[in-house]
Order: structure tokens, then sequence, then C-alpha cells
């Protein structure tokens, strides 16, 4: 066989090699970009756990475990152990409200601590007030919790029995304390630690729990499965202290051990696992990017070993023999790539843990972050690596042998892809998918309280762009020639006749890598419109549920203080105005069915205050008209307009309510305006129960949901005023309005600190800004946009590479071209332009490929991550208010375009460089089995 001429094929090998692995080792970066930056932010989640977890590891429980102390503490692991002696016990007392005078009980755990457990576990029950219970047995010590909620004191007398049934017996409260790190003041968790400390004299029958610390240098998330190993493994030895312990039934023991520090770590395995998988799902659409890159990688791969193949074909090799060679290389290149993706992980994670935002960054955390990677990481990370291009190798293997039965015109296959060739699927597929994505778009709430539906939307985009593909480059394709006459003024008459018209050729290859520009932009911009969406909707649906910027639910047994409270609010410097609405349920039927919640407000001051479910002040919206008609019309009414569909009712009818009570006599309204939503105020819990079971509608199923603003009738307080005490019979609120820009926690903060909290009903109160904090400060917020960022830096690489595999695609052909040129006197500037304008007809070819798909595509993603404030059995009116960020949108375009024209650029250059000789001398003819590139 003859030599290949220096400077013609010697390189070949190594260009190959070295695009498939550049678009190879994008599937394991991603990948291990994505679990590093989790593993590394879940260090953060790690340190919250063990917090929780407090000075007490875990404890055991059981028959005679405190005789097995010292053998507890002689555990490998174990710091420190002692026992406390428990058991319960109730304290009843006399409780006055306004309805009159209530004798309850609070039964739970009550302890008897040794003065050794309290030297052993120093600072876990602490003295707040007054002494703990001596020899006398008439004295007791509460814990602070039952103190503040019930507002006992020392030296209060209460009644004590040790156990149901057993007589009471006068006990005085000596002295408050605290047990644990935790502030609790939940009376369902009060058992959880302890009610009371006793003399033991107290108690009924004595238990013990045997206290334990562990020393936690050996807890570690760099190995959180060995950690839980390490700390399970202290909790079954403890279990096989027992002497009836049977090593064949391993949880036969009768000692027991509650492990809290077990249990935060498989919490945090489990919220880490959770974080890695949704990160994933939500990179799909990268995922579907790098899949593209890696086809056409491998296709780059096949064809540029075409003259090789050829060769050996010729000389007798198998098409099988050919084909494990190229599986070979394909397998070994994507190891290579999981090793350098790796470390390319690693670093694109930092950019992630820097970001505090979309596109915002704090370069300091990349120092101060803490740095984790994990052996899930790590496999997680080879396995994407790995089987990407592999599935991506057996996907082209299918095509490729379909293609050729079809070339060959060889059996069914054949036949049948050849009639279809005469139905256009892709225009069928992008007609199919628009129109489903118009109607599932144009659907609102009744798409996102659908399962299905909402499991299918953000699929419809995949085949969209598969459609728009296909025809983008048939279009491209077969308008080569027509875009090269026009192009001819701008380039230059041979640049438009070589360059332009080369593209007719690659189309396949050079749409595709178009195509990648495309989805990669709308990829940037899909995160960067719901970066700027997301927050404004969270506030504008806050401001649909909160009823104003501030709520205070006001407790009508306080209402004397009401005028105080309400000008201490209006004082402050921050607030606006302010108006007090009241709540009530009236019922439109006979039964418990036409259960409705009416608000009742003074329309003129409410329209200053409350908001539109659109997120503007009700003055300023549809509902200000109404308002004022309401004003002059006493009796009017505004309803939501599922009670006019459900009664059939229009604007000029009357409604008539009820209290559903024997003696109420019903109110008439009459109908002024019908609206889709009517502002909420912050929920109260006050359930009304019949049979054990809440009337009206309830989340507890799951296919049941309930549109905020709905089922609500808004009306005058002056005229509800003349028909029931609008005090005593309504829930009250005190609605507030503040300055722009003021904080309305901070607020609340200031007020309930001049003692504001007694006005309060169980200190209910919401506001916008707090609302709005704590959505924007979830893990899962700043995680999402922080991998966000990530894969943005990200798809730059993809685009790089779908442009590499095009530039290098038929590189022999395109220097024989050059070496034409060349020997006919063309100077490098033409030949620089046919090459450049060859690539810049691609990009502005994408752009406007862009302008159509990006549109649908964004519709699509948007109207998917409609989460905002809705939870599983509540949705919003407006799912989501779409802001589109044009300085951010620019910049990405402007950003992935300069990337492309500077690659562009240096390909151009780089490619007008030959030797003329060696690219004109003759070479083996190419023949194969069937010609062209596959």
């Amino acid at each position: 066989m003859a030599a290949v001429p220096a400077g013609y094929e010697a390189f070949h090998s190594v260009r190959r090699k070295g695009v498939t692995l550049l678009c190879f080792l994008l599937a394991s970066a991603m990948a291990m970009g994505i679990t590093v930056y989790v593993d590394s932010y879940s260090v953060h989640e790690w340190d919250n756990n063990m917090a929780d977890v407090g000075p007490i590891a875990m404890f055991a429980e059981g028959e005679t475990i405190q005789n097995y102390v010292s053998s507890i503490q002689n555990i490998d692991g174990v710091t420190k152990a002692a026992a406390i002696q428990t058991s319960m016990g109730g304290i009843e007392y006399w409780y006055t409200d306004e309805w009159g005078s209530w004798q309850d009980l609070i039964f739970g755990d009550i302890i008897a601590p040794s003065q050794e457990f309290m030297d052993t576990f120093p600072g876990y029950i602490t003295l707040v007030d007054g002494a703990f219970p001596g020899a006398n047995s008439s004295q007791i010590a509460v814990i602070d919790g039952i103190v503040k909620y019930y507002g006992f004191n020392i030296g209060d007398v209460v009644n004590f029995t040790p156990y149901w049934g057993y007589d009471l017996q006068e006990v005085e409260i000596i002295g408050v304390y605290k047990q644990g790190d935790s502030e609790i003041s939940n009376q369902y968790y009060w058992s959880y630690d302890s009610i009371a400390i006793v003399n033991p004299d107290l108690m009924s029958e004595i238990n013990h729990r045997v206290f334990i610390d562990i020393d936690r240098s050996r807890v570690t998330p760099f190995n959180a499965g060995g950690s839980l190993a390490y700390v399970s493994g202290i909790g079954q030895a403890i279990r096989e202290l027992d002497p009836y312990y049977d090593p064949q039934y391993p949880w036969s023991s009768r000692y027991w051990v509650s492990n809290h520090i077990a249990d935060a770590i498989n919490q945090y395995m489990y919220w880490i696992q959770v974080a890695r998988m949704a990160q994933l799902f939500r990179s799909s659409g990268i995922i579907v990017l790098i899949v593209f890159v890696t086809f056409l990688a491998i296709r780059h791969n096949v064809n540029e070993r075409r003259y090789e193949s050829s060769v050996l074909y010729s000389r007798g090799a198998a098409t099988g023999d050919l084909d494990k060679i190229i599986n070979r290389e394909i397998f070994i290149l994507s190891i290579l790539s999981c090793i350098i993706g790796i470390f390319a992980g690693i670093g694109i994670s930092r950019v992630a843990i820097s970001s505090s935002g979309y596109f915002t960054f704090n370069f300091n955390l990349m120092i101060t972050e803490p740095f984790l990677i994990s052996i899930e990481s790590l496999i997680i990370s080879v396995l994407v690596g790995i089987i990407l291009p592999v599935m991506t190798l057996g996907g082209y293997r299918v095509i490729y042998s379909t293609k050729k039965s079809v070339d060959e015109n060889t059996g069914k296959i054949a036949k049948l892809v050849k009639g279809f060739n005469f139905i256009r699927w892709d225009l069928l597929v992008v007609l199919i998918s628009g129109l489903l994505l118009l109607a599932l778009a144009t659907g609102g709430t009744t798409v996102v309280s659908d399962p299905i539906l909402g499991l299918i939307l953000p699929i419809i985009p995949l085949p969209l762009f598969l459609g728009v593909a296909s025809l983008s480059i048939k279009l491209l394709r077969r308008g080569s020639t027509i875009i090269s006459k026009y192009m001819t003024k701008i380039v230059g008459p041979i640049s438009a006749s070589i360059g332009i018209r080369r593209i007719g050729k690659g189309a396949s290859s050079g749409g595709a890598a178009a195509m990648v520009l495309v989805l990669a932009i709308c990829l940037s911009w899909n995160s960067a419109l719901i970066d700027a969406s997301l927050p404004v909707t969270v506030e504008y649906q806050s401001r649909l549920s909160v009823g104003a910027d501030i709520s205070f639910a006001l407790d009508s047994s306080q209402y004397d203080l009401w005028n105080d409270f309400i000008s201490n609010v209006t004082d402050h410097g921050q607030v606006a105005s302010s108006t007090v609405v009241s709540e009530i349920d009236l019922y439109l039927t006979s039964g418990y069915e036409g259960r409705n919640t009416f608000l009742a407000v003074n329309p003129t001051e409410y329209s200053k205050i409350g908001y539109h479910y659109l997120g503007n002040r009700l003055n300023e919206s549809e509902m200000g008209g109404m308002l004022e008609s309401l004003s002059s019309i006493p009796d009017g009414a505004i309803i939501s307009s599922d009670i006019a569909n459900d009664f059939n009712l229009e604007v000029g009818d009357i409604m008539r309510a009820t209290q559903l009570s024997g003696d109420t006599i019903p109110i008439s309204f009459r109908i002024l305006g019908i609206v889709t939503s009517i502002p909420e105020m912050p929920a109260r819990d006050d359930w009304i129960y019949y049979d054990a079971i809440p009337i009206g509608p309830t989340p507890f199923y799951p296919s049941y949901y309930q549109i905020v603003g709905q089922q609500r009738v808004l009306v005058n307080r002056d005229f509800l005023s003349t028909h029931i005490n609008i005090v005593n019979e309504t829930d009250s609120f005190l609605c507030v309005s503040t300055v722009k820009g003021a904080n309305g926690t901070q607020i609340v903060r200031d007020v309930l600190n001049h003692g504001g909290m007694q006005v309060l009903w169980e200190g209910t109160w919401d506001s916008v800004t707090t609302r709005t904090g704590e959505y924007l400060s979830q893990v899962s917020y700043h995680m999402d946009r922080a991998v966000d960022t990530m894969l943005t830096v990200l798809t730059v690489g993809t685009i790089m590479g779908a442009f590499a595999v095009y530039a290098l695609e038929g590189v022999r052909e395109r220097r024989r071209e050059i070496a034409l040129l060349r020997s006919n006197g063309a100077d490098v500037g033409v030949i620089v332009r046919a090459q450049g304008a060859e690539m810049l007809v691609l990009m502005l070819f994408s752009i406007i490929v862009l302008l159509v798909y990006a549109p649908m595509y964004l519709t699509t993603s948007i109207a998917s991550s409609s989460t905002g404030m809705a939870s599983w059995y509540t949705i919003y009116p407006v799912p989501i208010f779409a802001v589109i960020p044009w300085s951010t949108i620019l910049s990405v375009l402007a950003f992935f375009i300069v990337s492309v024209v500077i690659f562009i650029g240096i390909v151009a250059v780089l490619g007008s460089r030959i030797n003329l000789a060696s690219t004109l001398n003759a070479t083996w003819a190419e023949a194969a089995p069937y010609g062209g590139d596959v």
C-alpha cells in the first residue's frame, strides 16, 4: 500500500480522536459538575442536621438497661453515657378564657435526673428560673414550653397525677427548666423531652433511659455511608448487651435504641440523593444537547475512518471486524473522557458554588465554601460518561443500518421507508406538537392541576425541536444555492459560490451544528427567564394570599385593645394606611355544599390596600370601578367567577346568604361584578367539623385542588354589620399598605416588640415580603439558579464541539478546494472569506431558526415551571407571571454570537494553511460499500 503523504493524513487520526474526545467529555463534565456541586453544597445540610441532633446522640431504653451503663461506656465510639429515671405523669389545672373556666390535663414524660447525670451532660437540663425540686415530693419544676403556653408562674399550685386514674395531689411549681437545645412551644412535642422534673417518690413506675454521646469526629459527610455504619454499629452493640439476645434474631433484644444521629445521617443521605436526581432531571435539556453533539462526534469519527475502512475492506476485512475497531476506539475514548471530565466537572462545579443567583457571582465563595466529592458522584459521572456515548453509538448503528438498507433498496424496511418519504413527517410532527403546545399553554389552571397534562407539557419541546431541526436542515440544504446568490455582495462571488454552496452538501452536520446553537441559546434564555419570573410570580401570588402588604389576624376577645394596636401600626414610618376587614362563612344553599367565604371591607379604604389577582392594586384594576359602586350600593356584592358558574349568577342578580342556623334571616345582596379571584386573608385554621370531617374544600385528597381566591364574595362591611355582630361572629384582620420598598417582616417585628402580640389571634400574621423572602431563601431555589448558571457555561462547550465537528468534517475535500484556489492564484483573504462565509451563514441561519423556535420553547418551559407559592392542593389563577429580562437575553445572545464568531475566525484562518504539493498528491480512491457520509 502506498504511503500516506506527510501533512495529508499524518495527523488525521489525532484530529478525529481529539474532537471526539472533546464532545464525549461534555457528558461526564456535566454529570460531575452537578453532583460535585450538590455534594459540596450538601455540607451545609449536613451541618444543619448534626446541629439538630443536639448534645445527645442517642438514648437506650429497656428493662434493667441502667445496669449496663458502664458496658455502654466501653463500646467503641461512645464518649459519655448516663441513666435518668423517667415515668409518666399529668398536671391538672384550671384555665380561664372568654368562654369561662375549664379544667385541662397535660400528660407526658416526667423525669428525675441524678447529680451524676447532670455532671455527665452539663447544660442539657438548665434551670431558667426558680429551683429544682429536692427531697420535698410536693414540689416540681415545669418545662419552659408549658410555662409560656399556659402562663404558669412560680408558686402556682396545681394537681399532679402519676398516671390515668390515680388520685390527684397538690404540688407547687418551684422552678422552670429548659431541656435540650430546641425551643419547643408546641404541646404535641413536650412529651418528646419531658413536662416536669419531680422527686422520684412521685413516680408510680420508674423506668430508666440511658443517654449517650459518641465520638463525632468519626462522623463525616465525606463518607456518609461509613458514618451511618459506625453509629448504627453502636446501636447494635447496645442491643447485644441484653443477656437474652439471640444473634439469629438481631431485633429480638429487649433494649431498643433511639438513634438520633443515625436518623440525621439517613435524612442527609436521602436529601442528597433527591437533590442529585432533581438537578440531573432539570438538566434534561442540556442532556439532549450533549446527545446531539455526541451523535455528531460519532458520525464524524466513522466518516473520517472511511478511507482507512475502504482500504481494509478492499483487502478482505469483514464489516463486523471494522465495526469492532470503531467500537473499541469509541469505548476507549469514552473512558478517557470520563477521567478528563471528572477534573473538568470539578472545576465547573466551583462556578455553581460561587453563584449567588443566575449569573450573579461572589467569587470569594470559591475559596470559602466547602468542597466535597463523594463516591456516588464519581460513579454517576463514570456511568453517564460511558453509557451516553455507547448508547448514542448504538442509536447511530440503528440509523446507519436502516439508511444502508434503504439506499441499497433491499428488504421490506426499505420499501416502507421510501413510502414514508412521501409524507413530510417532520412537518406533521411540528404541526401536531405546535397545536398541542398551543392548547396546553392556553389551558391555564386546568393544565397545571392535571397530573398527566403536567407531565406532557415539558416533553413537547423535544419532538417539536426534532421536527424544526429536520425541516431546517432540509431547508438549508435545498436553499444553499439561493443563499449563495444573495450573499455574493457581502462575501464576494468566490466565497459565496464555494463556501456557502458547500453547506448544501454538508447540511446534515452543518444544520445539526446550527440547531445545537439554537437549543443552547434557548436553554440559556430559559434559565434567565425563570430567574426573572419566579420572584415576581411569588410576590404577586403572595399579594393575593395575604390580601395586602401585611395582614394581622385580630383576636375578638381583645377588642378593647384594637384601637391602640391600629394606632401603633399606622404610626410606623413605613406604613402608608390600614383598614379592618372581616371574614365569615355564609351559605348560598340550605346545605353545607353552598358554603363560601364572605370578605367584608370598607370599599374606599380597601381599594387602596388590597391587591388584584394580577398583582396590581385593586383601585388600579378591573375591580376599581366595582369597589366604587360597592361604596355607594351597600348591599352590593362582588363574587368570584366559580360561584357565578355554579349558581348561574349574572351581574344584577339577587343573591341570598345565611349562616345556616335555624333563627337566622337570609341576607340579600345585589351582584355588582364577577371577577376571577378575590383576595384572601392569612389562614386561621378555624375548621368547622361535621361528624369529625372538615366541611367544605379540604386539601386531604390528591385529586382535589383549590384555586386561590375563589369560592369568595366581597361585600360592604358596614352593610354586613347591620345583620351580624361584625366583631364576635367574624374573623377580623387588619390589612396594611406599606410604602414602596418597605420590609414587611421588619415592620411586624417592630410592632410586636411593643406588645402587639396580645392583640393577635394566636400570633397569626402574614406579609408579602415574608412569603417572598422565605421562597427565595429556599435551598432548592438557590441550587436551581446555581446549576442553571453552571449549565449555561457548559453549553459553550457543546457549541464549540458541534462546530468543531462540522469544521473538521470532510477536511480533505475542503483542503483540495483550497489547494485548487491557491493554484489558480487566489490569495489568503479570499480563502479565509470562503471558510468564514460558510460558518457565518450557519450562524445567521441559527438566529433565524432561533427567532421561530425560541418563543414556542420558552412558552412551554415557563408554563411547566409555574411553581411559585402553589402546592399540591392549591394553585393560583395565574400560574406564573412571565418577565422578560431583555438585558440578560441580549447579553446571552451576544455572548454566544461573539464566541461563535471568534471560533469561526480561528477555524477559517487555520483551515487556510495547507501544503499545496501534499494536498494535491494522489491518494487511494475512496471506495466503499456505499459512498458518502452517513
